[in-house]
């Protein structure tokens, strides 16, 4: 049995694991993602499913905290939902990129 190292938690696992549903497939073409294990494979699809009933609003409408965004030390902070319903990746190095972009420490 094969051994791989998970591209979202970083996790061994090895090469047996649930097969990403359509919707999943989809989202997973934006991301940078690779090799996924069970546990983030079944995260991302209740994130995707998430998305259904939660689209990015549109123009002119506001977020909601806590599903959109939280406050820490007076900053906002953007979710995993709100930027995988937001579509794409900023490639800012997120606390919670849906994308898997990590920015390069300098």
């Amino acid at each position: 049995m094969t051994k791989n190292n998970c591209s979202r938690c970083a996790d061994t696992y090895s090469d047996i694991h649930t097969l990403p549903n359509v919707a999943l497939q989809s989202f997973l073409k934006k991301t940078s993602f690779v090799n996924l294990c069970n546990n983030c494979t079944l995260s991302l699809e209740s994130l995707v499913a998430q998305l259904a009933n939660n689209p990015f609003p549109e123009k002119g409408m506001p977020l909601t905290e806590k599903l959109h965004y939280y406050i820490e030390n007076g900053f906002w902070v953007f979710t995993e939902l709100y930027h995988a319903s937001r579509g794409f990746c900023c490639k800012n190095g997120c606390r919670h990129c849906a994308f898997g972009f990590k920015k390069e420490k300098i």
